[in-house]
């Protein structure tokens, strides 16, 4: 009695120096702490047997053969009686294992486990369930062994099991199911399902379930299904879409990106009109996705995974289905915050798909996305980066978008913004070569309008104040004339950047073309005028109007006074205003003998408003 006490309190005060530090770990392992405690949990009592496997997951840190072996004997010996805590070690051991050791088939990390993937044989019903579990952990932390060693034969019983209907298990489920998908899908592993076909029914009653705990762990499972059209469309039939919006509002964060995924792979066979059922709950859904991001690792799987559920929702056009995906965040404005995040603190890849969301709320909200992003200056900063550094049309073209959102209506934060983060000059030269593009932007996310659409609704003029239309309801190419407006009409030292960038020679090879009617620049009717504006705000310049391509925007321009659009002949007549402002006799000669003149005068007591 005296030894088993004495050895149970020396096993405690070895765990608890365990937990001590690194060095004191350190030195434990070196006095062959790891063989005693693997000594304790062939011989101890369960408490023993607890504190040394605890203590063995904090000591074993490279997953030596000998350990491993140890271990090995243990699973498959005799004694002890339960498993569980060997299995817990050997899982441990198993994931700092190294690769070569996991794959070479005469090493012990190899051999533990393919035991460990026996264990789903086992007649006890406990051990087939720690095994389940232990292996979807070391599935997740060791994501290189998909390529080879995690089988059909591992992954059938273990998703079975953490599928269950096992309320001891079905808490510690989702995550693991979770994890276990994502190493699937970017290993681009076999798609055949790992749920039978007789199962798929129970797992959609069993997420209906007033247990949340329940709910959540059949909707890991299902998400995993998904992407089988069959089951998705049974799924759907099934109404899945209300334990969906369920676990959305009501589950863990694990439940949550289950239920996102869910969603995404619904959205991905239907259209979104055909999945959620009415305004209240698409309302509902995009809000709580999106909160879901604020709990989620920015670097995770889980959470670009996340941004491609409300990218899909944001698409919707708003005459094609029950529901607008925009009231929701226009309702709650802290919904746009973790968008920001995402845009400020993410890597590329989450940035990028936050400038495609965002850009998509420019429409309906320009003045609230423009309050939103000069917030958080770096965010201004972040968006020309990605500007000139993305390779997607869409990206630049929907950055750009939203820096006219937070410059129209906060020019001069939006502009220090750009100087403080040293991107203004690159961002110019940037706009610059995106002004050479006709179309820049195949997104059917922007929508066009016509020049009449323009004039209907806003009054312009050249200066400081001059009106910008929703940036979104321009062409994609069209995009950069606008923010250069911008800039230059507020930064006047930005016009000789301009130039140095070429951007009297393209803007005169751009209006040429235009009055041309060269088809391919011809559908883009907004490049005409906004061509007329920026060069309206270029001649205010004198060294732009003293260079050599200066002349040869007259027959451009003069060409505009015969367009059928009042926009067109007003900025026509802007720019000559211009040009003729600083007296230079060669260009005012020029202009008078272009027969610019009676242009001029067709506008003369003519009244409509632009």
């Amino acid at each position: 009695m005296t030894s088993a006490v004495t050895s149970s309190d020396a096993a405690h005060i070895l765990w608890n120096l365990c937990h001590y530090s690194e060095d004191i770990r350190a030195i434990l392992e070196s006095a062959g702490a790891v063989p005693a405690f693997i000594r304790l949990l062939k011989n101890g009592g369960p408490q023993e047997q607890e504190v040394s496997a605890d203590s063995l997951t904090k000591l074993i840190k490279n997953g030596d053969p000998t350990s491993i072996n140890q271990l090995l004997a243990l699973l498959l010996g005799n004694s002890p009686n339960s498993k569980t805590h060997v299995i817990k070690v050997l899982g441990h051991a198993l994931s700092v294992a190294s690769l070569c050791d996991l794959v070479n088939t005469d090493a012990p990390a190899y051999k533990g486990l393919k035991a460990l993937v026996q264990l789903f044989n086992s007649s006890d019903e406990r051990t087939r369930e720690h095994a389940a579990l232990v292996l979807a952990d070391l599935f997740t932390n060791r994501q290189d062994i998909y390529d080879g060693l995690v089988t059909d034969e591992a992954l059938n019983p273990c998703i079975k099991i953490l599928t269950s209907n096992n309320q001891g298990i079905a808490t510690k489920s989702p995550q693991r199911l979770n994890s276990v998908s994502h190493g699937i899908k970017s290993k681009k592993m076999s798609k055949a399902s790992y749920i039978s076909e007789g199962d798929i029914k129970p797992l959609i009653r069993k997420a209906k379930t007033s247990q949340i705990d329940s709910a959540e762990l059949a909707m890991a499972a299902l998400a995993n299904e998904l992407s089988d059209p069959d089951i998705a469309a049974e799924a759907l039939a099934g109404d899945i879409v209300s334990s969906i919006t369920r676990v959305l509002g009501e589950g863990s964060l694990e439940g949550k990106q289950s239920a996102s995924r869910a969603l995404h792979q619904l959205l991905k066979h239907f259209p979104v009109g055909d999945v959620l059922t009415g305004g209240s709950q698409g309302r509902f859904i995009i809000l709580e996705v999106i909160d879901s991001l604020n709990a989620t690792d920015v670097d995770s799987p889980e959470f670009i995974d996340t941004l491609q559920v409300v990218s899909l929702l944001l698409r919707t056009k708003l005459g094609h289905s029950t529901y607008s995906p925009w009231s929701g965040l226009a309702e709650v404005s802290s919904s746009l915050d973790p968008l920001l995040h995402c845009l400020c603190e993410g890597p590329t890849s989450v940035q990028d798909k936050a400038i495609e969301i965002l850009s998509r709320l420019s429409t309906d909200q320009p003045a609230a996305l423009g309050d939103v992003l000069v917030s958080n200056s770096k965010s201004i900063g972040m968006l020309a980066n990605r500007i000139m550094n993305s390779r997607s049309q869409e990206v630049r073209v929907g950055g750009t978008t939203l820096l006219i959102c937070a410059a129209k209506e906060h020019k001069s934060q939006s502009i220090h913004a750009l100087e403080a983060s040293g991107y203004l000059k690159p961002l110019i030269f940037t706009l610059v070569d995106m002004m050479k593009q006709n179309s820049g932007c195949s997104s059917v996310e922007i929508e066009v309008r016509t020049p009449r659409a323009y004039r209907d609704r806003s009054n312009f003029r050249v200066g400081d104040d001059f009106d910008v239309p929703d940036p979104a309801t321009v062409l994609g190419g069209t995009v950069a004339l606008w923010l250069l407006s911008i800039i230059s009409s507020f930064h006047s030292k930005s016009k000789i950047t301009m130039m140095e960038a070429g951007a009297l020679e393209i803007l005169s090879d751009k209006l040429a073309r235009h009055t041309n009617h060269d088809q391919a620049v011809f559908e883009d009717r907004e490049g005409m005028w906004i061509s007329a504006l920026l060069a309206a705000i270029l001649f205010k310049d004198t060294d732009a109007v003293s260079s050599s391509t200066a002349m040869s925007y007259i027959p451009s321009l003069s060409a505009l006074f015969s367009s059928e659009e009042m926009i067109d002949r007003f900025f026509a007549a802007q720019a000559f205003a211009s040009l003729v402002g600083h007296g230079n006799k060669e260009i005012n000669l020029a202009i008078a003998n272009s027969g610019t003149v009676s242009g001029l005068m067709s506008l003369i007591g003519h009244i409509e408003l632009l």
